[in-house]
């Protein structure tokens, strides 16, 4: 059973390691304030996944066997609270296929 939990930046690389070096991921982005603004989604590789994450002040693993994403914050977030400020960067990470 996947974990709700913090992560840190070599976590991340970590994770993204699973994947061929080719491979993208689907990032969302959204503007957390007053009004939550969706600001779209972007098809990014390993490396600008990890530019964003070198800004991050908090990030937040969470999964399952067939999905798992890492939310991304821009602020410093408290993870069973967490407030409408900042951009948040919502990466999505397919299960990764053995063998493959």
């Amino acid at each position: 059973m996947e974990k709700y939990r913090v992560i840190t930046k070599n976590e991340l690389k970590n994770l993204l390691d699973l994947y061929p070096d080719d491979k993208e991921f689907k990032v969302i982005e959204t503007q957390l304030g007053m009004t939550i603004i969706p600001m779209g989604e972007k098809v990014m590789s390993k490396d600008d996944v990890m530019l964003i994450a070198d800004r991050a002040k908090t990030m937040i693993y969470s999964g399952n066997r067939f999905l798992s994403q890492v939310d991304i914050h821009s602020v410093k977030q408290d993870i069973f609270n967490i407030k409408s400020i900042g951009t948040l960067n919502t990466l999505l990470m397919p299960k990764v296929l053995k063998g493959k």
